[in-house]
This record gives structure tokens, C-alpha cells and sequence, in this order.
């Protein structure tokens, strides 16, 4: 769609708003309209920026899909919560997923079937930066302390289990910030959210590795799979704050080389949570970096 711009007085430049657009929001002479300046783009909101987006929810008969419920719409930017519930002994499932998922939400208000939860935290790009920067240590560390403990020949790889909880919430947190503000770059802002989902799964499948081994044992094939697939990770880090293509080239080669070393290994359900984590790094991950460099 495009509009001219039309000279008011010496200095001011106009442009209308589209008919239907305006008949859409509501909008009336004189009311106010939310304006965002972001680089050579200008985004015209009908909405406030302090708008508050309410929603009710009635979730009885809804479980087991409570909690999948309630982080769907924290994620798409909700922020506040209205639940109503038959069961009253919900409200301690509730609670669990706000502690282990929804950064900067509490419930404000608790009757006997019903409860408000509710977003008491400004999001900013600086937490964004900060959490993103931190999901990709925490994963980094997942690989290396799963490394370390196979060399010790440890049987108990909880402890990297429990690293991945903490990469869903930050992860939960950058998803919900791009759905309600976007990035500081528009254009950036769908990669980073394909490459967010991509990072989350890597921890959800590092997971699933670490309980498989101390079930079943790390074969030295497994295990040496797991240190390159380590170096991937190490390297998309570093891609990812300062794109340099020789790395990419790098990557690529060594996504070959481990997907005919990973079709070797017996365990079939370790074969394919290693050769997923592979495919991720590279297809998912990479790409989206080469779009956003």
C-alpha cells in the first residue's frame, strides 16, 4: 500500500490513513494514534504501547493441556489471564507452571474457582538480549557437561537434565517479547523467532540425549558425535555475533561429515536425536543466520 505525502505549512508533511483500516479500529477525529519509529520504517498502532491485553479462560475439562494453554498465551503477549475452573486443586497446577515457565507473571488475585495471573514486569530489549545471549550459553554448557561427564565415566546426567528448564523459561520470554514488540530491526524479527523455537529444541533434545545415556549407556562413536556436535554449537555462537562465512563453510562441512557418522550408530533413538540436533544447527539455525547476518 502506498500513500503520498502531502505539504502542511513550511515544514510538515501528511499522509491518510487507509478508509477501511480506520473504520476497522474505530478510530475518530481527535483520538490518539500509537506511532514507533524503527529505522526507515514507521508503525502505526491503533493501540496504546500501555494497552493491556486481557483474556478469560475457562479450563475445566481441559487437562492435561492446562498448562500448554496458559504458556500459548503468555507467549503471544497476553497479559492478564483471567482462569475459572470447576476443580479447585488446579490452582497447584497453575502455580507450577507460572514458577517453571512464565518469567515476570504471578497470580494477583486467587477465589475458590477462579484466579487472575498476571504479566507485573515491564519486558525490555535489554532483558531480550540479555536472555537470548544466555539460552546460548546454557545450551553451550549443557554439551560441554555432558562431555565431561561421559570422560568421567558418570552414570547420573540429571544435572544436565535440569539446565534445560531454565533455556524453555528464557526461551518463553524472547518468543513472547518478539510476538508483542517485535525486534529493533522488523525485518530481523521472524528469523530470530524461527531461530529461538530452533535453540529451544536443541536443549529439549540435549535432554533427551542425557536421559538416554544413563539408561543405555554412551558407546566412544556416541560420544565423539556429541563433542563435534559441541564444536557446532560453539561455532553458531559465535556466527550468530559476528557472521563470518568461512565458519558457515566450516559448519556445513562438518554437518556432512557427522550425518554419515551418526547413520552408523546401533541405538536407533539415540541415532535419531543426534542426527536432529545435527540437522537443526545447520538447516534451521544456520539459514536463518545467513537471512539475518
Amino acid at each position: 500500500m502506498k500513500r503520498k505525502a502531502i505539504q502542511l505549512a513550511n515544514q510538515t508533511l501528511v499522509i491518510s490513513l487507509p478508509s477501511k483500516w480506520v473504520k476497522e479500529q474505530g478510530i475518530k477525529k481527535g483520538d490518539e494514534i500509537d506511532i514507533e519509529e524503527k529505522g526507515k520504517e514507521l508503525i502505526i498502532n491503533s493501540k496504546s504501547s500501555d494497552f493491556q491485553e486481557i483474556v478469560e479462560l475457562d479450563i475445566s475439562g481441559l487437562d492435561p493441556l492446562i498448562n500448554r494453554a496458559i504458556l500459548g498465551l503468555y507467549i503471544s503477549g497476553v497479559d492478564e489471564i483471567k482462569l475459572s475452573f470447576k476443580n479447585s486443586a488446579l490452582i497447584n497446577k497453575i502455580q507450577r507452571e507460572i514458577m517453571n515457565a512464565l518469567i515476570g507473571f504471578e497470580i494477583v488475585k486467587q477465589e475458590k474457582n477462579s484466579c487472575v495471573i498476571k504479566c507485573i514486569s515491564k519486558d525490555s530489549g535489554m532483558e531480550f538480549d540479555s536472555l537470548l545471549k544466555r539460552i546460548f550459553i546454557l545450551i553451550k554448557s549443557m554439551g560441554e557437561e555432558m562431555i565431561e561427564s561421559l570422560e568421567k565415566k558418570e552414570e547420573n546426567f540429571d544435572h544436565v537434565v535440569f539446565t534445560d528448564y531454565n533455556i524453555n523459561r528464557f526461551s518463553n520470554f524472547c518468543l513472547r517479547y518478539l510476538n508483542k514488540n517485535g525486534y529493533e530491526n522488523p525485518k530481523k524479527t521472524n528469523s530470530l523467532y524461527s531461530i529461538i523455537q530452533g535453540l529451544e529444541h536443541l536443549g529439549d533434545i540435549y535432554k533427551k540425549i542425557a536421559t538416554n545415556i544413563t539408561a543405555n549407556k554412551a558407546s566412544k562413536e556416541v560420544s565423539e558425535i556429541i563433542k563435534q556436535l559441541s564444536l557446532q554449537v560453539e561455532d553458531y555462537f559465535k556466527l550468530f555475533y559476528k557472521f563470518d562465512y568461512k565458519t558457515v563453510i566450516e559448519m556445513a562441512k562438518r554437518y556432512e561429515e557427522l550425518s554419515n557418522d551418526i547413520k552408523k550408530i546401533k541405538n536407533s533413538e539415540i541415532s535419531l536425536l543426534l542426527n536432529e540436533f545435527n540437522r537443526i544447527i545447520v538447516i534451521e539455525l544456520l539459514s536463518n543466520q545467513v537471512i539475518i547476518r
